[in-house]
């Protein structure tokens, strides 16, 4: 296909041009339409991996949110595990009190709102 474009007697990409007369101004075109089209497509092929990975981002956040949300409404069913939500949260939790999931946070400075005394 790039024959008919880039052969002796025609010319190439450019329409002003007149047809190539030698292979080495054919093959110098040719060469740079070639770096010309796999830079668009590297151009592209970037994009979408960028696309792709934000996704997947997106994905992830929206899962561990998932995961979380879930985890919270099982521990409100039980009154032992939303206190050790609650100290786990504060950061007052013991090791005894067990794992909690990645997705819950450590948020000491919820204590001022949360805290015993406040409103």
């Amino acid at each position: 296909e790039l024959a008919t474009r880039f052969g002796i007697g025609n010319k190439g990409d450019a329409v002003s041009e007149s047809p190539y007369t030698s292979t080495h101004t054919a093959a110098h075109d040719l060469v740079e339409y070639l770096a010309n089209s796999a830079e668009k497509k590297l151009i592209q092929l970037e994009t979408k991996d960028r696309e792709d990975r934000e996704v997947v981002e997106r994905k992830e956040k929206a899962r561990s949110h998932r995961d979380l949300i879930e985890y919270l409404n099982k521990a409100r069913q039980d009154n032992a595990e939303v206190e050790k939500v609650y100290r786990h949260v504060l950061g007052t939790a013991t090791l005894t009190e067990g794992e909690h999931p990645d997705v819950l946070p450590v948020r000491p400075e919820l204590a001022t709102r949360f805290g015993i005394g406040n409103k």
